[in-house]
């Protein structure tokens, strides 16, 4: 299951980056694509995130739908706080 969660989560990321836009996000379908680095592996990876607009910068939330731990972005950022939207 984790190994289609990121695959897919990569297409949906090439596809924003292609298209400038896919449905779902907020209301609004305000979607990003955060682009970092693996905690472990080093590699480039692209997450695509709803977000909302707060002072001037990037509102958005690491909840994994619900679960009790962080998506694995969350651990990639802490490792390596150095991103690009």
């Amino acid at each position: 299951m984790k190994f289609l969660t990121r695959v897919l989560t990569s297409l949906h990321g090439r596809i924003i980056k292609a298209t400038g836009k896919l449905g779902g996000g907020t209301e609004d379908g305000s979607l990003l694509v955060l682009e970092h680095t693996g905690a472990k592996s080093g590699k480039k990876r692209e997450t695509p995130l709803a977000f909302l607009n707060g002072d001037g910068g990037y509102l958005v939330c690491g909840s994994m739908a619900g679960a009790p731990t962080h998506p694995a972005w969350y651990h990639n950022l802490k490792a390596n706080p150095d991103a690009v939207i």
